[in-house]
């Protein structure tokens, strides 16, 4: 999944301009890319998200598909920080069915 979350913020990071890398991420999720001299864009991209964990990559991408409304990326990210969370049970289904005026019970 980690996979899927790099590739779909290197992607979002690709489409930016070089003032774009050094400006945006940092205002919108902390994240800084670095800007040395003579790295092209996919360099400043790799070393800014190479050394980031699974969890740290999910929470940065949450950042910027909130900033961008980006529903796909949004998903990924959720699947990985949501991971460890245990599932709704049929009881607590029911309920939240039954708050929004529906009856999961029976047929």
């Amino acid at each position: 999944m980690a996979g899927d979350i790099h590739t779909l913020l290197a992607s979002l990071l690709q489409g930016m301009t070089h003032a774009q890398l050094s400006e945006e991420p940092p205002r919108i999720a902390g994240l800084v890319v670095p800007s040395e001299d003579g790295l092209s864009k996919r360099q400043r991209i790799d070393m800014a998200l190479s050394s980031l964990s699974e969890v740290q990559l999910a929470k940065f991408a949450l950042k910027f598909a909130a900033h961008r409304d980006d529903v796909g990326l949004d998903e990924a990210c959720r699947k990985v920080l949501e991971a460890g969370e245990p599932p709704l049970s049929q009881i607590t289904r029911r309920d939240v069915a039954r708050a929004f005026g529906d009856d999961l019970a029976g047929e």
